[in-house]
């Protein structure tokens, strides 16, 4: 990825991560210095070092079992997803990227939701506390769109339909929603398999 591509993706990111804190500040009670512990991927560390330091973290920052989680989710699982799109395709790490950011802004919110009362979802408060991460998902939606031509097509598709779990914070019912979710992300896992099996 060209450099000014990644430095603009992570000053909208950055930009991102702001107005989610300054969105915080706004709601009593909210405490923005517990939620900027660090857990970026550490270089030349093994999945399960990883895994390790990701709950030593987690255990030092007391962090509540579900962000303890989505951070053990997010830098073993995650983080390998992005270094495997490196070796495949541009696109495939452009929409790696965006998919990073839209866990990014997730994992915000859930430490919000930490913090604060839940939000009325019809408030435009709420619409723009999650403008970030629908702005990021749209982005994987947009990249997939934009190269219906691609020899990687199928892995494109199997992504954008995968983001859709992340949308499991506004059902009533996540689990049967994500289990719907799920269906559509192996239709085109299992089509990628197929056409992979022999190379």
């Amino acid at each position: 990825m060209p450099n000014n591509q990644l430095t603009s993706l992570i000053r909208r990111l950055e930009a991102a991560t702001s107005r989610l804190e300054d969105i915080a500040l706004s709601v009593p009670g909210f405490d923005v210095a517990n939620t900027t512990g660090s857990t970026a991927r550490q270089p030349n560390v093994s999945d399960g070092d990883q895994e390790k330091n990701v709950a030593e973290n987690a255990g030092q920052s007391n962090l509540p079992p579900i962000l303890r989680d989505f951070e053990t989710l997010s830098t073993t699982h995650l983080d390998a997803y992005l270094e495997a799109g490196k070796d495949l395709d541009q696109t495939i790490t452009e929409q790696a990227v965006a998919l990073a950011t839209a866990f990014k802004c997730q994992r915000n919110y859930l430490t919000m939701t930490t913090k604060a009362k839940k939000p009325d979802m019809n408030s435009p408060s709420f619409a723009e506390l999650i403008s970030s991460m629908q702005h990021a998902l749209g982005e994987v939606n947009d990249i997939k769109d934009s190269h219906r031509g691609s020899q990687y097509r199928d892995h494109l598709a199997m992504v954008s339909e995968g983001t859709g779990a992340l949308y499991w914070l506004f059902e009533e019912k996540p689990v049967e929603y994500l289990t719907e979710v799920i269906g559509g992300i192996q239709l085109f896992g299992n089509r990628i398999m197929k056409d992979y099996k022999d190379k």
